[in-house]
This record gives C-alpha cells, sequence and structure tokens, in this order.
C-alpha cells in the first residue's frame, strides 16, 4: 500500500521522504511500532513542519486526526 501511494505521489512531482508508523495500540498488549505519536515527536525534533498523514485503513482516520491533534496541542504547534 505504502509503494502504490509513493508512486502516485511521485507521478504527481512529490519526491518527499516517507515514514511508515502504527496507530495506537488499544489495551495493555505491546503494538506494532514505531508508534504514531512517536514518530510525530521525532519528525519534530528534525524540524519536519509539514506532513501528509494516509491512514492505511478507512476506521483509522478518526484515530489518526486525533493523534495529530493531540500531538499540536501538547507541543504548541
Amino acid at each position: 500500500m505504502v509503494n502504490l501511494i509513493m508512486q502516485e505521489l511521485q507521478a504527481r512531482g512529490i519526491n518527499n521522504k516517507h515514514t511508515l508508523a502504527y496507530q495506537n495500540q488499544v489495551g495493555p498488549i505491546q503494538w506494532l511500532k514505531p508508534y504514531t505519536d512517536e514518530t510525530l515527536i521525532e519528525l519534530g525534533q528534525i524540524g519536519v513542519k509539514s506532513l501528509l498523514a494516509v491512514p492505511v485503513r478507512y476506521n483509522s482516520i478518526f484515530k489518526l486526526i486525533v493523534t495529530i491533534q493531540n500531538y499540536s496541542k501538547k507541543n504548541g504547534k
């Protein structure tokens, strides 16, 4: 899925790097890493000012929006 998205962006003249992150876990079981919220912090630390977030699953859209909003509020962005 990521490769298809990157191919489409490149076809439109957008040649940015990409990072794959996994949405928050549910419950005490460790989830796939890197987590989205941790990745947002790392991207901010290296100076990334804007990003395109593409949820791979439909039900992830709301969770992704909430994660980004929470990060922005917490970090004054």
